[in-house]
């Protein structure tokens, strides 16, 4: 009879791991199904892993070892050091003013002291930038330098800063002794990927929205000196928080190009603080090996490093969001779970946690518009309804509505103080706060009716994408079939939902991914890069499913695949496969790179642009036509969005000859580009929309044959691009103080 109770009690816990192993197999084998470049790529490695291995590191040279570079990389990398020593510093000192060192352990508050600090060096470079003092640097030293005094004399001077509370361990069991050794030997392998995230992450941008914008706007207020509205660039006018690193970088270092490097550098050090607060959540959450397989699986996904590597700034709005939801759903809750010193009173939210969890998530706000539905709406719902919670809990009813309120306005004005300046300086720009968003409501400076049409329906779901079948899409698209999504997250996330029961906490986690998901399908474009804000939940959730179960053999197969797909991610972390993988290539050849666009690969400077750079001389200009992305040119430009209007037909139409002409000299625009390629793609059906005024019949009838404007040849092949001389350009007389872009 005792044996049979023996296995009657084993059996149901063999069946649950035996059945999450068929799950996980049965998911990896439908993940590479959708990934046949991947999976040939792979197999070229285990077949032929000499050929294969020496091809790779060859392409972190350029293709050649002449090529070969990281000295280089110093000076932007000892730039981006000072200005995170500067936000360390000022990180702290708002912490310490908030009295919250108690409710941090030592791992918390360095991370979110720095995060606090970037933002507040964000906001700073903003008022400096309104002021017009981007152009002077010492501006910036001297502030740099008195934030470091001032938390030099608050760390050993009167009234010093609190030390961060002590973790406490608590003793574990054999079982979870054995997870945090292997979850510790596990994260070595997040070594080599913080490595390739940092070197990639100075790869010069080659994204298109990065070159159209993210990048080209610090670039123009850093020329300009000032930080105003652009009435051709309708992303310059909304915030810009994460930017403002690269506007820093290029006033530091009186260099666009590489400050704009600086600002790519310090967008990639995110990810990492997210890692960080990932392994704390594990030590709050009472399982430490789950925290460090959530932060390795993190640094691990693809698109971390796609995004850090083109320059997109999702991976900044993806820590700020963890970390208000950090503050609101897990430091008043470990407390007494972990026995936090609070002074005796008993576990609450204090004020101050709520006014970090507001700000962070301004800080969210202030990189970009969406997250103020996508979490600051949520996120001040959940403070409402914890302050409800504990005073209904402590017996306190007649105060409930008054704690409520005064919680969920703590939050707000903590939102504002993240996120007011941008808000403010578009309001009093462009007449509109969030412009050009609600322009129905605030209207805005330079923006039509029929603009905010085109801006809507660029930005709303597809006409015929509100089917079953669209639906069906895209749980597959965030479900796994997302090109840069990781294999371990979703299964493992899947089985931690299994355990629901007995991990309360992930409710409110998941209801807040749930509405993300619902708000991206039912009032964006879709494009699953836009989900990345709730990675970080997605990966918690995940690394507590691999400690779903305790037996030593479903330890022993997670460790096995865990370590077998660390291989198959960092092989294709080094690759083409994410992005630019030219890492290790001198940024000297970076900057006078000429690639071959008939190459599949390409990714870097358009050899038109290059061409046009070598033929507008000092004091003259280029106009680009249907061309948005700016960044690389050397010399100045004149362009426009799609959704602005056209800088060409403002200029010629309705025009007599010697008017055009006029206009043109007065600007010193000598040479004329124009992407026809990049026309199409824009007035395709489905596409964002363009100006009709530009054809080639236009530009043959009017301009060419009419002697104004004479086409360049001989123009690198492979381009749907014409770009044509304005004749009779070398007889202006050349104005003074106007040069190249080069470094001033």
């Amino acid at each position: 009879m005792a044996g049979q109770d023996v296995r009657s009690r084993t059996v149901p816990a063999v069946i649950g791991p035996a059945l999450a192993a068929v799950f996980l197999v049965a998911y990896v084998v439908w993940f590479y199904a959708q990934r046949t470049a991947l999976g040939g790529l792979i197999l070229s490695m285990l077949l032929l892993p000499d050929e294969a291995s020496g091809r790779i590191v060859k392409e972190w040279m350029g293709g050649s070892w002449e090529r070969f570079g990281v000295i280089d990389r110093v000076p932007v990398v000892l730039v981006a050091a000072g200005i995170v020593g500067v936000a360390l510093a000022l990180g702290r000192l708002a912490i310490h003013l908030l009295k919250l060192e108690r409710w941090l352990t030592r791992a918390e508050l360095l991370t979110l002291s720095l995060g606090v600090g970037l933002n507040l060096v964000s906001l700073i470079t903003l008022a400096v930038g309104l002021a017009g003092g981007l152009r002077d640097r010492w501006i910036f030293v001297a502030l740099g330098g008195a934030f470091i005094a001032a938390w030099a004399w608050r760390l050993h001077g009167p009234g010093a800063a609190r030390q961060a509370c002590q973790e406490g361990d608590r003793p574990l069991s054999a079982t979870e002794a054995s997870w945090l050794r292997l979850s510790r030997r596990l994260l070595w392998f997040s070594l080599p990927f913080v490595v390739i995230l940092l070197f990639r992450s100075m790869v010069p941008p080659w994204y298109f929205d990065v070159r159209g914008y993210h990048l080209q706007v610090p670039k123009e207020w850093y020329l300009e000196g000032r930080i105003g509205f652009l009435p051709h660039n309708v992303y310059g006018n909304m915030p810009l928080g994460a930017e403002m690193f690269a506007v820093l970088g290029m006033s530091l270092c009186r260099d666009w190009w590489i400050g704009a490097l600086v600002g790519k550098l310090l967008i990639g050090v995110f990810p990492l603080m997210t890692a960080a607060l990932l392994l704390s959540a594990g030590w709050r959450l009472g399982d430490r090996a789950a925290g460090a397989m959530a932060a390795l699986m993190y640094l691990s996904t693809p698109w971390i490093i796609r995004v850090t590597n083109a320059g997109l700034i999702d991976g900044v709005s993806a820590f700020y969001a963890f970390g208000a939801v950090y503050c609101v759903c897990f430091l008043n809750r470990s407390a007494s779970a972990h026995k936090v010193p609070v002074s005796g009173e008993q576990p609450r939210v204090p004020g101050a946690v709520i006014l970090l969890a507001g700000y962070l998530a301004g800080a969210a706000v202030a990189c970009k518009y969406p997250a103020l539905l996508f979490l600051v709406v949520p996120l001040f719902l959940g403070v409402t309804v914890l302050s409800l919670h504990r005073d209904v809990a402590s017996g306190v009813t007649r105060r409930i509505p008054t704690s409520a309120l005064a919680a969920g306005l703590l939050f707000v004005l903590a939102v504002f103080a993240g996120c007011g300046l941008w808000l403010a300086k578009n309001a009093v720009l462009t007449g509109n706060p969030t412009y050009p968003l609600l322009y129905n409501v605030f209207g805005g400076r330079d923006w039509t009716p029929e603009q905010d049409v085109q801006w809507s329906r660029a930005h709303r779901a597809p006409a015929d994408g509100w089917t079953f079948g669209a639906l069906r899409h895209s749980l597959r698209l965030t479900g796994g079939a997302s090109e840069h999504h990781s294999p371990l997250l979703v299964p493992f996330a899947l089985l931690a939902v299994s355990r629901l029961r007995a991990r309360t906490w992930m409710v409110p986690l998941l209801l807040l991914m749930a509405f993300n998901f619902a708000s991206w399908w039912l009032l964006t474009h879709r494009v699953d890069r836009f989900l990345l804000p709730v990675l970080p939940l997605l990966c918690l959730l995940a690394g507590f499913g691999v400690t779903a179960w305790s037996g030593v053999a479903w330890r022993r197969c997670c460790g096995a695949l865990i370590a077998g797909f660390m291989v198959i991610l960092l092989v294709q972390w080094s690759t083409r496969t994410v992005g630019d993988n030219r890492f290790l290539m001198s940024l000297k050849a970076f900057r006078l790179d000429l690639p071959n666009r008939a190459d599949p690969n390409y990714f870097h400077t358009n050899p038109i642009h290059y061409v046009v750079g070598q033929l507008v001389v000092p004091g003259h200009k280029a106009l680009l036509v249907g061309e948005a992305q700016a960044f690389d040119f050397e010399v100045p430009v004149i362009y426009n969005t799609c959704f602005n209007p056209c800088v060409f037909e403002q200029r010629m139409a309705g025009r007599t000859q010697d008017e055009r002409l006029s206009i043109l000299r007065q600007e010193r625009i000598s040479y004329v580009l124009i992407s026809w390629q990049e026309l199409a793609r824009y007035r395709e059906p489905g596409g964002y929309g363009y100006s009709d005024y530009v054809t080639p019949e236009l530009i043959q009838r009017e301009f060419v044959d009419t002697g104004i404007l004479r086409e360049v040849a001989g123009l690198p092949q492979g381009q749907d691009c014409q770009v044509f001389e304005v004749i009779g350009w070398e007889t202006w007389s050349a104005p003074r103080g106007m040069t190249h872009m080069n470094r001033e």
